[in-house]
């Protein structure tokens, strides 16, 4: 799963310099729009042909593009991953800049300690499907999944606000709602297990070395450094506009 954000107008009018996609790593067929690795560098195109274990890229817009056409086919190896989702940008902005800019340490951290939980998650992602079935959907096979999938994608989607990358100010307002989202329930997950008393390897977060009581609390604390994070980046300007 990658996150990348559009540079130039190759793939215009389908996508635009600015745009954010999130890709899944899938076999590519005729017609995908991918992420691929060509000459040292990333690459966003369209699949034209598959051949093998080779595909032709092409991009949607023919004058300014450099594709296969210049490179020739392209290893599928080569391929990163398949556009899923696309976020248009209506103007990319530079973050707000920090109220308290001795402290911008903290979002960083959250950002470090999301990769590493969402890391952990993906290598046990049985555990936590385990857990949320158990207590949350109370058994429902498609719930279970959606929700799995709606746990991770939290994590991957607020990045770039602890991150502070330049995004729209629509993107930017959603990142930090995800980021609220996944601190919030994981605080919500750790007090279920203390209360349960349901196993810490099973869903407690990263937090398996911890008894439950402490689980809960250090996620509590999470948490409110997420709030507190909100303020250090200028919550009252989080939409973009710069002081």
């Amino acid at each position: 799963m990658l996150v990348r954000r559009v540079v130039g107008d190759s793939m215009a009018p389908s996508l635009r310099a600015g745009d954010i996609v999130l890709t899944w790593r899938r076999p590519p067929q005729n017609g995908h729009v991918v992420v691929a690795w060509q000459a040292g560098r990333e690459v966003i195109k369209r699949v034209a042909a598959v051949k093998k274990d080779r595909v032709y890229l092409l991009g949607d817009n023919p004058d300014v593009s450099s594709d296969s056409r210049d490179y020739g086919w392209v290893k599928s190896g080569d391929i990163l991953g398949v556009v899923m989702l696309r976020f248009g940008t209506v103007k990319a902005t530079r973050a707000p800049r920090p109220t308290v800019p001795s402290l911008v340490a903290v979002p960083y951290g959250l950002a470090l300690y999301t990769v590493l939980v969402l890391v952990y998650q993906l290598l046990n992602v049985s555990d936590l499907a385990y857990f949320i079935q158990w207590k949350v959907t109370g058994g429902n096979l498609l719930a279970v999944r959606l929700a799995v999938v709606a746990v991770l994608l939290a994590q991957l989607l607020a990045l770039p606000f602890w991150l502070r990358m330049r995004i729209s100010p629509a993107l930017r307002t959603f990142s930090l709602a995800c980021g609220l989202l996944f601190y919030g329930g994981l605080f919500i997950f750790n007090a279920a297990a203390w209360v349960s008393g349901i196993s810490l390897e099973r869903g407690a977060m990263l937090f398996g070395s911890l008894s439950p009581l402490s689980a809960a609390v250090s996620s509590l604390v999470l948490l409110a450094a997420a709030v507190w994070s909100y303020a250090i980046l200028d919550g009252p300007k989080v939409a973009g506009r710069l002081k």
